[in-house]
């Protein structure tokens, strides 16, 4: 497979970023970018185009350029202690 165009953001921090990489699973692509493996922790991660949820490490990445939207996980707003 080419290297394809992956842009992400964060909830958590807001701004686009972009990698380069011929990853074709969700595991692979986290090993190739630590930051990215960073944001995988704690928060979930979610394909624009194909509506798609990346839970898996084996799971396939889309193919050509897509974009990551990293959403937390667990909010805590509204919690009563």
């Amino acid at each position: 497979m080419s290297t394809r165009k992956i842009v992400w953001t964060s909830t958590a921090a807001p701004g686009q970023n972009t990698v380069f990489s011929a990853a074709t699973t969700w595991g692979q692509l986290k090993s190739e970018d630590a930051e990215l493996g960073a944001r995988s922790i704690g928060m979930k991660a979610f394909v624009k185009e194909t509506s798609t949820s990346l839970t898996s490490d084996s799971q396939s990445l889309p193919e050509g350029d897509f974009t990551l939207y990293f959403l937390v996980e667990k909010n805590d707003s509204g919690k009563n202690d």
